[in-house]
């Protein structure tokens, strides 16, 4: 009669401790809701090791597809950049920046044309913006911006096909849109784009573009699943709201945007 006892006893270990990983991992539905640092969830997202593949949603409809990838710059040691192979295991290897790509393409129905896009932003260690690169083909058209810190420079280039034009600005003339509203006869959103992304305080959060981002700890339905996520969320001209779902390895996993459009990642539409 002895191996019964010992028996329930192991079966009683295995319940608690399976209830207590349960818990751990599920829930606590009361740590949902629970503030986060937005610049920690930021930092996540800058250091993911994954790329985030998402599919531009509008009311309902499926209208083009897109990726998000963060890229961690290093600097190589010496042993690597001599062209060897033997560097020293574990060794840590000095961060030097980070890169921002988002790119993908946009079927406009009503034109019957699609519309692709390129975004790059390169960052320093601190954060703050080095340079910024936007493509955006619309055949026969293209239209390409890079600004750059170092330089203090904007340049807008244009193109049908047949023409090209070429436009330089100094970030002091961005200040005053008469000379871009002379230019291109509409003023354009990217000197507040810069203005906005360029900190005042290096040490502080720099990717506010203008908002006040706040982060919270939230799940999303996964099957019949849920997962852990965190939540950040800013209001956009005191009416609307937009929300970025991030996994917890900083992948992007949802983006609802003012409009009733959103950006829902491949793991969550199943396709």
């Amino acid at each position: 009669m002895r191996p019964r006892p010992f028996f329930l006893l192991v079966l009683a270990f295995w319940l608690v401790m399976n209830f207590l990983l349960f818990r751990a991992e599920f829930g606590s539905g009361r740590q949902t809701g629970i503030p986060v640092a937005p610049q920690a969830v930021w930092q996540r997202i800058i250091t993911a090791a994954d790329s985030s593949s998402l599919e531009i949603i509008h009311q309902g409809r499926k209208y083009g597809v897109c990726r998000w990838t963060a890229t961690v710059a290093e600097q190589r040691p010496p042993e690597e950049m001599g062209g060897r192979e033997n560097a020293p295991e574990g060794m840590v290897r000095r961060i030097t920046g980070y890169t921002l790509d988002f790119d993908g393409n946009l079927m406009l129905r009503e034109l019957g044309q699609n519309v692709r896009f390129f975004f790059r932003l390169h960052l320093s260690t601190n954060y703050t913006w080095r340079d910024l690169r936007l493509r955006t083909q619309l055949k026969p058209d293209v239209y390409e911006i890079h600004a750059d810190a170092e330089a203090q420079q904007l340049t807008v280039r244009l193109s049908d096909g047949d023409h090209e034009a070429a436009y330089a600005y100094t970030f002091d003339e961005l200040r005053d849109p008469r000379r871009l509203l002379q230019d291109f006869e509409v003023p354009l959103p990217v000197a507040w784009l810069l203005n906005t992304i360029e900190p005042t305080d290096p040490a502080a959060a720099t990717f506010r573009l203008g908002l006040e981002w706040e982060a919270r700890h939230d799940v999303l339905p996964l099957g019949r699943s849920r997962m852990k996520v965190y939540r950040l969320q800013a209001r956009v001209l005191d009416r609307y709201y937009l929300v970025v779902y991030v996994s917890r390895a900083g992948e992007i996993m949802r983006v609802d945007l003012p409009g009733n459009v959103s950006l829902v990642n491949y793991v969550l539409s199943g396709t």
